[in-house]
């Protein structure tokens, strides 16, 4: 599962997936200057990125996957079965889903984690952890790794292409917005990125990132509210969504920075994680 999407066309990868409320960040806002450029931009031409989100379901404003945890443990209680409970910090992971991305010279490194409860047996709750690693270099090479597991799988899907600059259109509400019952009520900031936000006709809202239309990312938002962050292609950063009532998907972002150095780190294969090779 992904949240903000900051898979991008020029990588190959995994909400954002991407990209709240009280962020913090060390980037300053991107420039949206040359945005009018008919000419691509290169790989090295993109600045360095780092986004940490959060993701959970909500119903009337509460963690669904929590809140029914909670109903099932009353349950088990009051029954008099044997009951193992979650622990006080594995109940506040219920439901979550965790993506940090990192881009840096044409690689994209993104790494996502959730959390679910299940029953190994009657009142006997566990906390399930996934842990996923996609990496992708800028010559094609991508990883697909499975961290709780120790493993993975190394593939090529070719160079990527390098996106072409947005003109400053991009994003405005049009016509057919407004017929699908799309508003954009206004603009929001998020660790000092600055985002336009879209609601639809439900009041389903999403914040899309506005700073990086010279790259190639749209600020058109009108295919994300009411999602859970995640665009239908890999060209938008979602900041933040919030759900009409209470009840629907939030995504936060966490942490987010742009322009400050990555390092190489996050685009290595751990050592400890047994890569296929063999496709």
């Amino acid at each position: 599962m992904r949240a903000v999407s900051i898979k991008h066309a020029r990588t190959v990868a995994a909400a954002l997936a991407l990209v709240s409320l009280g962020a913090c960040s060390s980037g300053e806002p991107a420039s949206a200057a040359g945005t009018d450029s008919s000419a691509p931009a290169k790989a090295g031409d993109f600045p360095s990125m780092h986004v940490v989100q959060t993701v959970v379901m909500l119903a009337d404003g509460q963690p669904q996957e929590q809140v029914e945890y909670q109903k099932a443990l009353a349950v088990c209680q009051k029954s008099g079965l044997p009951t193992r409970a979650l622990g006080a910090d594995e109940v506040t992971k219920v439901g979550q889903r965790r993506v940090e991305t990192w881009l840096s010279g044409g690689q994209e490194a993104r790494h996502t984690e959730q959390w679910q409860q299940t029953l190994t047996s009657p009142c006997q709750f566990k906390l399930v952890h996934e842990d996923k690693l996609d990496i992708s270099h800028a010559d094609g090479s991508s990883w697909t790794l499975d961290m709780a597991e120790h493993k993975g799988q190394k593939q090529n899907n070719g160079a990527p292409t390098a996106p072409t600059p947005l003109d400053s259109s991009d994003g405005k509400l049009d016509d057919a917005a407004r017929q699908g019952g799309f508003t954009t009520p206004g603009k929001d900031a998020v660790g000092g990125q600055s985002c336009q936000i879209w609601q639809s006709s439900s009041g389903d809202q999403a914040c899309v990132w506005d700073g990086g239309r010279q790259w190639g990312f749209s600020a058109d938002g009108r295919a994300l509210a009411g999602s859970d962050g995640r665009p239908g292609s890999d060209d938008v950063v979602v900041l933040w969504t919030k759900p009409a009532k209470g009840t629907g998907w939030q995504l936060k972002t966490d942490e987010m920075s742009v322009g400050a150095s990555t390092g190489d780190a996050p685009f290595k294969v751990p050592a400890n994680v047994a890569v296929d090779t063999t496709q």
